[in-house]
């Protein structure tokens, strides 16, 4: 199976939120709360980024068949 952006997004979406429901069943300080949903989006920042340089790599690669 091809991991694709749209996968990966979801899978991040379904950690983050498995997160959340931890955080409220464990009652964290927000402290803690908002480091879980920053290092979370950083995760998609970064994912987006690296699917980006990948498209540009596979664009660059499609054209030098040309």
């Amino acid at each position: 199976m091809e991991m694709n952006f749209r996968v990966i997004m979801q899978l991040t979406a379904f950690l983050l939120a498995i997160g959340i429901i931890y955080n409220l069943l464990s009652s964290w300080d927000r402290k803690e709360s908002a480091t879980l949903v920053w290092i979370t989006g950083i995760i998609m920042v970064l994912t987006f980024i690296v699917y980006q340089v990948v498209a540009l790599f596979r664009a660059i690669q499609t054209l030098m068949h040309f």
